[in-house]
């Protein structure tokens, strides 16, 4: 769908992901998908092996791809036809996700991903933003983050993309407290009065400053 220069992909009519192709303002979202992937490679010192669930634009993925230090990025998505739709709308935006060698996409449910993954990473970012959607909650579980922290190194980065202007704060306060008591501290940022990234570390501080802090000490 396209809409003055706009380029949106939709899943039964909802929206999923869309980006500016013309000259005209940014999309709503293209702030969160630059800064999912920005912020977190500030803070981690060596982003080397790095998985992105949920593939969304692409523009995440991309972004991420702008670091030299990143080794290897896996996109876990479920859909194939989500990457081929991003692909043909969205191609000139997100070119780093199909042509750099370290981009790797993979179709598989992220549980089942993870399962059968050895190697810890550096950095995951989750881009799954509405814990109500069908099939997505399970993303926002307490059982998913004590899962994930598993898979991620003793520094390593969690992002988890939440989008605030279709839920209420007993949801949002619901996934800060199934996440919170898995990692050593986080950070809440707001992006854009829409959407929150909530960027954790296994380790006992992130390394630079933030919005919103919380420890496991701090933090009910």
């Amino acid at each position: 769908m396209q809409l003055n220069g706009t380029v949106t992909i939709a899943t039964n009519g909802k929206p999923d992901a869309g980006i500016q192709m013309g000259p005209g303002e940014p999309t709503v979202d293209e702030s969160t998908m630059v800064l999912a992937g920005a912020i977190p490679l500030s803070m981690q010192p060596h982003p080397v092996r790095v998985a992105n669930i949920g593939f969304g634009s692409g523009l995440t993925t991309h972004t991420l791809l702008t670091s030299a230090l990143v080794k290897r990025l896996d996109s876990i998505e479920i859909e194939p036809l989500m990457v081929a739709a991003a692909r043909q709308g969205f191609g000139p935006r997100i070119r780093n996700v199909f042509e750099d060698p370290r981009s790797h996409i993979v179709y598989e449910d992220a549980k089942t991903f993870f399962a059968s993954t050895r190697e810890p990473y550096d950095l995951i970012v989750s881009e799954p933003s509405n814990p109500w959607v069908s099939g997505v909650a399970t993303l926002f579980s307490d059982e998913f983050y004590s899962r994930i922290t598993h898979h991620l190194a003793a520094d390593g980065y969690f992002v988890q993309w939440m989008q605030i202007y279709e839920t209420n704060l007993g949801v949002v306060a619901s996934v800060i407290k199934a996440l919170a008591p898995h990692f050593g501290a986080y950070a809440i940022y707001n992006t854009d009065d829409l959407d929150i990234l909530i960027i954790a570390t296994r380790a006992a501080a992130l390394r630079l400053g933030m919005i919103s802090y919380c420890s496991r000490r701090s933090c009910a």
